[in-house]
């Protein structure tokens, strides 16, 4: 358990407030596009991850628990920053591992929506081909590419405008996510939890404290920066938004959003 006063007021957290507990929602540094393999960290992912890491522990930032989904990137960012307490003399709680906090790349699901929508989609299989060249060579437009694709491919998705597709849907998905709460229930009154995780779980998140619409949900999630920090205040079981999106941690030119 990490513990001391020098943080206790960052992302929103008031010291008077004694009897709730804080979720702190991380998402991974920035993953490979170049071709490669995006459940990998980049090397500004990497520089991403040990920012913030060294920014917690010079506050000597509160952590009593620490969760992290499954998949490279996030095992990667968290343990980088577990890296810079260890590196400053700080201990840092054990790192549990929970596939309700993974993205959807690892339940098959894009997998199984690209080869619907390719099927169905001449121009979408125009777009992924000229997508897929683009990340090879690493063009200047990838990421816009990119980010066409999964615009399409998430709005399809969310919307159910697929009805050929078989694999978990938004809303089956959305519940899997929220079903970790129960993790959380379980400690006590003013725990203080970090979770290391996507952009999808995050958005989700902030979706249940706002009650916001899937379109206002997606548009969230397509603007949340790797490494940021969204904090959530839970009161006897109900969730409100603190902070959101706080990549403070960073300079200008390290912040991205894939």
């Amino acid at each position: 358990m990490v513990r001391n006063c020098g943080g206790r007021r960052a992302y929103g957290v008031d010291e008077r407030s004694k009897r709730v507990s804080y979720l702190f929602l991380v998402r991974h540094g920035q993953g490979t596009l170049d071709g490669g393999n995006y459940d990998q960290l980049s090397e500004l992912g990497r520089v991403q991850s040990r920012m913030l890491g060294e920014t917690w522990a010079a506050r000597n930032f509160e952590i009593d628990y620490v969760y992290s989904g499954t998949q490279n990137r996030h095992s990667q960012t968290v343990e980088i920053v577990a890296a810079s307490y260890r590196d400053a003399g700080l201990k840092f709680p054990e790192i549990k591992k929970d596939k309700r906090f993974n993205e959807i790349d690892s339940l098959d699901v894009l997998e199984k929506l690209l080869v619907v929508l390719l099927k169905r989609d001449p121009e979408f299989y125009a777009l992924v081909e000229k997508t897929r060249i683009a990340l090879k060579e690493n063009s200047p437009n990838k990421i816009e590419l990119f980010d066409r694709c999964m615009k399409i491919i998430m709005d399809a998705w969310i919307n159910e405008r697929i009805p050929d597709f078989d694999g978990m849907s938004w809303k089956e998905y959305c519940r899997l996510v929220l079903d970790a709460r129960t993790e959380f229930a379980k400690y006590d009154a003013d725990a203080r939890i970090a979770v290391f995780t996507s952009g999808n779980p995050i958005g989700i998140y902030v979706k249940e404290t706002l009650d916001l619409s899937d379109a206002k949900t997606r548009e969230l999630i397509g603007n949340l920066y790797n490494t940021n920090v969204t904090s959530i205040i839970v009161r006897n079981g109900t969730m409100s938004l603190s902070t959101m999106n706080d990549v403070s941690h960073l300079t200008v030119d390290q912040v991205t959003q894939k």
